[in-house]
């Protein structure tokens, strides 16, 4: 859970803006590779274990929502 939760906020923290609404806005990719099918499961974790959700949204919630504000996205402009 911890290197899923750094991967996020270190992608979203190198992202510019521009390139974060557009990876926002396009499509998730659905195909069944390696990938989609470790992200499948880790998602299955979180919804089956509310403590593990708790320390994931903890680690990834403010600098996904710092981001978010410092490029305009919330509130909406």
């Amino acid at each position: 859970m911890d290197r899923v939760a750094n991967m996020m906020v270190q992608k979203v923290s190198s992202s510019s803006c521009a390139d974060l609404a557009a990876n926002m806005q396009k499509p998730k990719n659905t195909a069944g590779g390696p990938k989609e099918a470790i992200m499948g499961d880790f998602i299955q974790a979180l919804k089956a274990d509310p403590a593990l959700k708790a320390d994931f949204f903890n680690q990834v919630s403010i600098p996904l929502a710092t981001k978010l504000f410092d490029c305009g996205m919330i509130p909406p402009r």
